[in-house]
């Protein structure tokens, strides 16, 4: 048991940590109050920020987060594979992240901002379904 609520707080902690981190990021935001080990942030003006491009460049450096939509957001859950070191690099890849999106759109047609901005525009949200098997189908035939 003890070892358990060890464990926790230490999660809590690192989970704190890095919402603290995200906030310090002017053109992001903190998406409610984490009290849980799960922290998601947004952009403040996605139309200057796509968050999915920020997921896209961050994917570059190593990170695979998880996509969320309405509202365009990005999450983590933080686990025992974490620890300050690996927040603190998740802050600073982030930083970096932003600041490429920031200089300008670049080629919008890698990564998977493309794919997220088109499913988020979608009036009908039943076919983003299809949309997604039809697109890993031609990724996985190319």
């Amino acid at each position: 048991r003890e070892g358990y609520v060890a464990q926790a707080a230490l999660l809590l902690s690192l989970t704190e940590r890095a919402a603290k981190g995200i906030k310090q990021i002017e053109e992001l935001e903190v998406l409610g109050k984490p009290d849980s080990t799960v922290v998601a942030w947004a952009s403040r003006d996605q139309k200057k920020i796509d968050i999915f491009k920020v997921n896209d460049e961050m994917n570059k450096r190593g990170w695979h987060l998880c996509a969320l939509q309405r509202p365009p957001a990005l999450h983590m859950c933080i686990t025992p594979a974490h620890d300050r070191q690996t927040i603190d690099k998740l802050v600073s890849d982030l930083k970096k992240s932003v600041a490429e999106v920031a200089k300008g759109p670049g080629d919008s047609k890698e990564g998977m901002a493309p794919i997220y901005g088109m499913a988020e525009s979608l009036p009908d949200r039943h076919i983003i379904g299809d949309v997604l098997v039809a697109y890993q189908e031609a990724a996985l035939d190319s």
